[in-house]
């Protein structure tokens, strides 16, 4: 667990991570990782917003594993929590 006093910056690192990990991607000639690194660079956004993100997640989950196939057990595992939420709520 990150303090709550923390989770911005913390968000704000794994975002840069995330960026300049495509960047040298990119620069190796590995234009799909770079791709790949760029279109996972929202998804803590959504997790750090205040309103409910939960669809914007799963649609971004579900775009990413149609351009890059070896990323369907993410959407998979995502979507096996509605599963489990439903049972929570019956």
């Amino acid at each position: 667990m990150i303090r709550e006093d923390r989770y911005e910056e913390a968000l704000e690192a794994l975002r840069v991570l995330v960026t300049r990990s495509a960047f040298l991607a990119y620069e190796a000639g590995a234009k799909d990782v770079g791709d790949l690194l760029n279109d996972i660079e929202m998804l803590p956004e959504y997790i750090a917003d205040e309103k409910d993100r939960t669809e914007d997640f799963r649609d971004m989950l579900e775009n990413i594993a149609q351009l890059h196939p070896v990323c369907r057990p993410a959407v998979d595992l995502f979507k096996a929590g509605d599963v489990h939420s439903r049972k929570d709520s019956a």
